[in-house]
């Protein structure tokens, strides 16, 4: 994916999470049960970072394990409505791709950064590498990275075309006329791989376009390794238990901290190309 459609598509998914908003809180009222995966990982006293925290969900999953926690949104309405909802939570509004720019972080570092149904947003290798590199440097030396992106394998159940997922994706861009695509999601179809679905968000066909990533378990892993997190674990979760590729609604990833020195021979593998956020 070139550098052209990636900030196309982060310009996209801003722009309809900025439409969506209202609709998105409300829809936001329910615990997923799926956080219950991180049971055994979260402990009290820990410092919580959650990126890209949206209505702020998962503070109510931790808010009676006695942990601290901060919240990162890029939504200013969904900062403001976090804020009403859960007064006892630190929520702050900052650009996912700047996180070096927001002054609350400076010097901060957290026992476990959350990072849910986010990363699967985010357009081209070279920026997901930036992305997970970024929240790595706020994990503590003993920290974890807790994810969970859709699993977009599954195959869908609601009727017709409105299916989030790889099958229907491709489908699409088989049988779709190429000006019926365009004006559905925005980037032309030959502009994404084979594992980018473009999905749209609500009951319309069309106005609320997003990006997602069809991710497996072994890319999130190659993901991970490649800024630097040592020991990781990635599998399909159904209700808060380990599921199948067929029926998981969520791939969990697990991600635990290994040190990288920090010397001009460092393995390139290692180091994440940073790349240039557009000042649109």
């Amino acid at each position: 994916m070139t550098e052209e459609t990636a900030q196309t598509i982060l310009r996209l998914n801003r722009e309809t999470y900025e439409k969506i908003a209202p609709e998105f809180h409300k829809a936001r009222n329910v615990l997923w049960d799926d956080f219950s995966i991180f049971d055994p990982y979260v402990k009290e006293g820990m410092r919580i970072l959650d990126i890209g925290c949206g209505s702020a969900r998962l503070f109510r999953y931790l808010s009676d394990k006695g942990v601290s926690y901060v919240g990162i949104d890029q939504n200013r309405y969904l900062i403001d409505r976090a804020r009403e909802r859960y007064p006892d939570g630190t929520f702050i509004q900052g650009d996912i791709l700047e996180l070096d720019k927001i002054p609350e972080l400076s010097g901060q570092s957290f026992d476990c950064v959350f990072c849910i149904s986010l990363l699967s947003h985010i357009p081209s290798h070279e920026y997901r590498r930036y992305v997970l590199g970024s929240m790595r440097t706020y994990a503590r030396s003993t920290g974890m990275l807790l994810m969970l992106n859709w699993n977009l394998w599954r195959p869908g159940i609601r009727p017709g075309w409105r299916q989030k997922n790889i099958w229907t994706g491709n489908l699409q861009r088989l049988f779709l006329e190429t000006d019926l695509w365009a004006i559905r999601y925005v980037v032309p179809e030959r502009k994404i791989g084979l594992r980018d679905v473009m999905a749209w968000w609500g009951d319309s066909y069309q106005g609320s376009p997003l990006y997602y990533r069809a991710f497996s378990t072994g890319e999130l892993k190659k993901l991970c390794r490649s800024v630097g997190f040592g020991d990781v674990t990635s599998f399909y979760v159904r209700r808060g238990k380990r599921a199948f590729w067929w029926n998981g609604r969520t791939i969990a990833t697990i991600a635990r901290m290994t040190p990288i020195p920090v010397t001009a021979s460092a393995p390139a593998s290692q180091k994440a190309v940073v790349p240039v956020p557009s000042a649109a």
